[in-house]
């Protein structure tokens, strides 16, 4: 991030940190989701799993 900034000439460098953070937060807040929906899936998976054996019987 650093790096970024000491390019950008110092009247942007404000709106440029801003920039840069709202793609992070954006980034995390997908990554989020992704991994959330990941671990929905697998826990539905597996209950199903588990379950559907009891009622074929």
């Amino acid at each position: 991030m650093n790096l970024i900034l000491s390019q950008v000439v110092p009247e942007r460098a404000s709106e440029t940190a801003a920039l840069m953070s709202t793609s992070q937060n954006l980034g995390m807040a997908i990554g989020t989701a992704l991994m959330g929906s990941i671990v929905i899936v697998g826990l539905v998976v597996g209950a199903t799993t588990l379950i559907c054996p009891l009622f074929e019987q």
